[in-house]
């Protein structure tokens, strides 16, 4: 289950919520209790440690 970033719009408190994909409900700030949240955009990191293959290395897989 992915974590999702949430802001209040009564509060503007920013927290996170792990939850299904396919939930919809609304998510409650655990601030104020209001419904009333938007779900932010949320970015990434990804490292990799270890030679990067070309592409004529991935046709000898």
């Amino acid at each position: 289950m992915p974590i999702y970033e949430y802001i209040c719009a009564q509060c503007h408190k920013k927290f996170e919520v792990l939850r299904s994909m396919s939930d919809t409900s609304a998510a409650v700030c655990p601030k104020c209790g209001s419904s009333d949240t938007k779900r932010k955009m949320s970015t990434f990191t990804s490292t990799y440690e270890g030679k990067v293959p070309t592409p004529p290395q991935w046709r000898q897989s």
